[in-house]
Order: structure tokens, then C-alpha cells, then sequence
């Protein structure tokens, strides 16, 4: 028996393919990459890489490989252009330049002989060398000048509610200008100790510190006392009052026995009231 060309042996059955599907060994129509776009103009026909929906034809490759590559490529440039804030960094270090808030720029800038803050200075030549355009770093060093000055500003009003805190307005002694006449008979007392203990200028400016707040006036007073000195009076600038001196009442200073002596802390006390005296009676402002 002759079997028909193209007729099917008894007993074979038929293999249909899927519906949708090509037959077997047919390449899919197109070449399109799975899961994505069509291949870009010019490499239609040939087998290609995965490609996402919506990426530009100059970042697509001929494989993964290629197409991750050229995604990081664009990827290191932009992230460049983004550290360099978007525009060129200026051709040298020295033209930065700092435009920070009053209130901030009164915290933080501690400008030199030359008018300039060393601490921004010491930072140009760091903002230079990574390439920052002058807006990006402003912003960068703005942001740190802040940060400063807010912990400056939150350290200061912890002080300021702290009772042991140092009290540098005098406050404890009436205010600076009552307190005045304290101060300088301190410092005479200091320079005497120093010249008697021959201390150096260091040793000195250690001692000085202490006439700058209250607490440290009540200190060189009772270290004045160890050296066998009266301690000053406490009350150099009268009692806070508004008390009127009379003549009377400097010559009775005058009259005792410890300012005939060259006790500082009197004649002090002597120069502080005659100042009074004259400004009462509108002889001085």
C-alpha cells in the first residue's frame, strides 16, 4: 500500500499548535524584546536584551550588558552634575563667597585682622577641590553656620537659667556699672600680687579672668583677705538705691584710718562716690 503525500499514517493523530503561538521553529514575529518596547529603529531583525518600557533609544544596547552600561554612564553624570549643584564650580577657591543671615553671622563669625571669618576660609579650598558651584556650597555652609549658631544659642539659655552659671552681667552686684568700681580696685590688687609673686604676663591674664564675673570678684576678696589685706567693700557702688552723697560722706571715707594706710578698695570707693557726687550735681553726664 503507497501512503499519500501529505496524508496522515492510521493510527497518528495531528499536533496543532497552541493557538497564538507560531509553529515550532519559527523565530516570534518582529523580534521583540520580552516584556517591553520594540527595538529602536536600525535593529529590527536582530535578537536583543531585555528593554523597560519608556527607555530612550540611546541608552538601549544590544545586550543587558550594554544597556546596564550605558544606564550607569548617564547615571554617574547626572549624579555629578548634581554634587556640583546644577551649574560649574567657580575657576578658583577664593571666589566663594558667604552671604549668612544677620542673626546666624553674629553667632558664628569670628572674622580676623582682615576682616575675613578663617573658619570659611579654611573651607574654600575643600569646596573647590569637590567641585561645588558657589549656590551649592552656600547652601552646604549656610546649613553648618546654623546648626552652629542654634547650639550656641540653646548652651546660651541653659546658662542663663542655670544658678551657678558664671555671672558675667554682674547682675548679683546691681549690673556692670555698679560693679565698676570693684573691678578696678580687683586689678590694682592684681597687679600688686603680681609684681610681689613676679608671675608672668600668662599667670596674670589668669588671675584678670576673675574680675569678669561676679563670682570671681567674691574670690580675688577672699584671696585679698590671705594676704593679710582688708577685703574691698561689697558696696563700692552704694546700695543700688539711688542714694545721694554728700561731701560728708566722702570725707568719712577719707577720714579712716585703713584709706590713710593705701587701702585700694577705699580710694576706690573715694573716686567712685566723688563721680556720683559730681554727676548729681550735673557737673558731669
Amino acid at each position: 500500500m503507497t501512503n499519500t503525500p501529505n496524508q496522515t499514517p492510521a493510527g497518528s493523530t495531528t499536533q496543532t499548535p497552541p493557538a497564538g503561538n507560531p509553529p515550532p521553529g519559527n523565530p516570534p514575529p518582529g523580534n521583540t524584546p520580552p516584556n517591553g518596547n520594540p527595538p529602536p529603529a536600525g535593529q529590527e531583525g536582530k535578537i536583543s536584551a531585555y528593554r523597560p518600557e519608556g527607555l530612550a533609544d540611546h541608552l538601549y544596547g544590544g545586550s543587558d550588558k550594554e544597556t546596564i552600561d550605558k544606564l550607569n554612564t548617564a547615571y554617574q553624570g547626572a549624579r555629578s552634575e548634581l554634587a556640583k549643584g546644577g551649574s560649574k564650580a567657580p575657576k578658583s577657591a577664593e571666589e566663594y563667597t558667604l552671604n549668612l543671615p544677620d542673626d546666624i553671622k553674629s553667632k558664628v563669625i569670628l572674622a580676623g585682622e582682615d576682616g575675613k571669618d578663617p573658619i570659611f576660609e579654611a573651607m574654600k579650598p575643600v569646596l573647590h577641590k569637590n567641585g561645588l558651584s558657589n549656590e551649592g556650597a552656600s547652601e552646604i555652609v549656610t546649613s553648618l553656620y546654623k546648626a552652629v549658631a542654634d547650639k550656641i544659642a540653646k548652651d546660651q539659655e541653659a546658662a542663663a537659667n542655670d544658678p551657678n552659671a558664671a555671672d558675667f552681667d554682674y547682675k548679683k552686684l546691681g549690673g556692670k556699672e555698679k560693679a565698676q568700681g570693684l573691678i578696678d580696685a580687683s586689678t590694682k590688687w592684681i597687679d600688686g600680687v603680681a609684681a610681689k609673686l613676679n608671675l608672668d604676663e600668662t599667670e596674670k591674664q589668669e588671675l584678670q579672668l576673675l574680675t569678669t564675673h561676679s563670682q570671681g570678684l567674691s574670690v580675688l576678696n577672699k584671696l585679698r583677705t590671705l594676704t593679710g589685706e582688708k577685703a574691698i567693700p561689697a558696696d563700692l557702688s552704694g546700695s543700688g538705691k539711688g542714694d545721694t552723697v554728700t561731701q560728708a560722706d566722702i570725707d568719712a571715707v577719707r577720714s579712716k584710718q585703713e584709706y590713710l594706710d593705701g587701702d585700694e578698695g577705699l580710694h576706690a570707693k573715694v573716686r567712685e562716690m566723688t563721680a556720683r557726687k559730681l554727676k548729681q550735681e550735673g557737673k558731669i553726664g
